[in-house]
């Protein structure tokens, strides 16, 4: 082996061990990228299977799929449209009284459309009213 050999040998050794410390570093950004994709999640058009679809149903019975008017026999076909699959979660607001019979019709749609993860919520009533046991321990404490 010449000396100009033996030169060019140990510089293609030198780039060899430059290039495998680029390319250990694009591999740790890469794995970072990927991790951080995996934690966040995707950027989609579509909802993720982890972003609640909502559902609300006025008083006088009218269905909104995620804000806009809906017909009880598409329901399941907008859910879909919205990229909705079996796994998403989905909250359905009933009013503050009656709706049973729309709720019974709405679980009969989603389930035949292949939902199974949904859930019924009303708006909650507080009373903030005394009691007649409190009215009358305060007449007590200020009696003469």
């Amino acid at each position: 082996m010449t000396a100009a050999n033996a030169g060019g040998h140990s510089a293609r050794l030198r780039s060899f061990s430059d290039l495998a410390a680029r390319d250990g570093v694009l591999l740790l950004a890469c794995a970072v990228a990927a991790g951080l994709s995996i934690i966040c999640g995707c950027v989609s058009s579509r909802p993720s299977q982890n972003r609640q679809i909502h559902i609300a149903v006025n008083s006088s019975g009218v269905i909104s799929v995620a804000g806009k008017p809906c017909r009880l026999s598409v329901v399941s076909r907008k859910l879909k449209s919205l990229g909705a699959t079996p796994q998403t979660p989905i909250a359905i607001a009933l009013p503050p009284s009656g709706g049973d019979d729309v709720m019974k019709a709405l679980t009969r749609e989603l389930v035949s459309g292949g939902f199974r993860h949904f859930v019924f919520v009303r708006p909650r009533e507080i009373d903030a009213s005394a009691s007649s046991h409190q009215k009358r321990q305060q007449s007590i404490k200020h009696a003469p």
